[in-house]
């Protein structure tokens, strides 16, 4: 969080991600998948968040530059990042999350994720 946001902001996220978890139906946590978080630690981690924090739904995400290709210093989605996004997929499914997959992954890494 603080390499990306460039603050330590982390813990008072999900202080409030809890607060609003109560509302299940209508809060929706966003993974970004982009160069700097496509590893299987933090993806772990933020399932594991979203799990204590009593999160129902997530989004599936990617970087809009890194997604189409684009100069982005966030680099360009390469199949790590898809990798990485297929197990936040797995893991949502194992762990009873709600999952949908964002408009910003090319259609050929949208299949390539709902296909996994």
């Amino acid at each position: 969080y603080r390499a990306i946001k460039r603050q330590d902001g982390f813990e008072t996220v999900w202080k409030n991600i809890k607060k609003y978890a109560k509302y299940t139906d209508k809060l929706v946590v966003k993974y970004i998948v982009f160069s700097m978080n496509s590893n299987t630690e933090d993806v772990k981690n933020f399932i594991n968040k979203c799990i204590e924090s009593n999160v129902k739904k997530i989004v599936i995400d990617t970087e809009h530059n890194s997604s189409q290709g684009e100069d982005s210093i966030f680099g360009k989605i390469t199949e790590k990042e898809v990798e990485m996004a297929i197990l936040l997929k797995k893991l949502a499914l194992e762990n009873s999350l709600t999952y949908s997959i964002s408009h910003q992954w090319t259609e050929e890494n949208r299949q390539k994720i709902e296909n996994a």
